[in-house]
């Protein structure tokens, strides 16, 4: 059994952009947003990835990643075309986090969720 994730702001702020940046990939790919069931999954990945397991009350703020995407996309004056979207992972599944687009990304949640 694994012992829950006890992370702090910038955990959270990780898992946020592990979400957000799907949501951007997606409505950029096809004009629609993630539904919260496959957020809800990008989440248990990513904690299983992260050796941990994630308490649900703490997966609430889930449902508001594709009101933040939406800001995201509002605010950040980038297209997420396919190189782009190629830099913001490493292999296809871990966040680049040496991408211009997912620094940016990540502070706009860490800031997000300072607030709240």
């Amino acid at each position: 059994m694994t012992q829950p994730l006890d992370f702090g702001l910038l955990g959270f702020a990780e898992l946020l952009t592990y979400l957000v940046v799907p949501q951007l990939q997606r409505h950029h790919a096809t004009g629609r947003w993630l539904r919260v069931e496959h957020l809800l999954e990008a989440a248990r990945c990513w904690t299983r990835s992260n050796s941990g397991d994630i308490i649900w009350p703490q997966l609430t703020f889930t449902r508001g990643a594709q009101q933040l995407a939406e800001h995201v996309a509002r605010i950040l004056e980038m297209t997420f075309d396919a190189k782009t979207v190629a830099s913001m992972f490493v292999d296809g599944v871990h966040l680049n986090f040496r991408s211009p687009a997912v620094t940016e990304i990540y502070l706009i949640c860490a800031a997000q969720l300072q607030t709240h």
